[in-house]
């Protein structure tokens, strides 16, 4: 890697490192206030800054999870939908792997080898459920069962519960082949 390569990753992981800090704290600030339109709005560009950034570089596994993160971001903006609990849960969870694979380039001067694919199909899930809710009239996602817990995978569906049924079965057949997926790169990783 030449100096000035070098001096472009140093920038980018210093920069990321801010940005994902700030997007930690701002993301805990937006569950307690969910009409915060701009406080959701300076998430949305941190991400969407690291994305552009990732890309740049040509870091692709990094750009593809901040990409889900942002269009999950950007679907609630543009829709109005309510922050909750379990999508701060989810987004934290895409900025913890993101801090984890920025950390990594940091110090090896290259993107791991992890595969976040299942992270990426549950943003994406949660996407299309967003959508597919406030196409159907709803604003924000229903209560959810309460042995439910806010990592569990399965959220997504148990919150979908309430929606309409179309929703309902639309989420539960993503997240069956994102935990199929998932469940065969494990098992070729063995």
């Amino acid at each position: 890697m030449d100096e000035m390569d070098l001096e472009l990753l140093e920038e980018f992981i210093l920069e990321s490192s801010e940005l994902l800090e700030d997007i930690e704290q701002q993301l805990l600030t937006l569950e307690a206030n969910p009409g915060d339109s701009e406080l959701l709005n300076a998430v949305f560009r941190a991400v969407h800054t690291i994305k552009g950034t990732c890309g740049f570089l040509s870091f692709d596994r990094l750009e593809a999870l901040s990409h889900s993160a942002e269009n999950l971001l950007g679907k609630i903006r543009s829709t109005g939908f309510k922050v909750d609990g379990e999508l701060v849960s989810l987004l934290l969870s895409g900025m913890d792997a993101i801090k984890q694979m920025v950390a990594y380039i940091g110090e090896h001067h290259k993107e791991p080898e992890q595969d976040h694919s299942a992270l990426v199909k549950r943003l994406a899930v949660a996407t299309r459920l967003i959508d597919a809710m406030v196409q159907s009239g709803h604003t924000e996602m229903p209560p959810t069962a309460p042995s439910a817990t806010a990592s569990s995978p399965s959220n997504t569906a148990v919150a979908a519960s309430a929606a309409p049924e179309a929703a309902a079965q639309e989420a539960a057949a993503q997240e069956a082949a994102a935990q199929e997926a998932a469940a065969q790169e494990a098992a070729a990783q063995e």
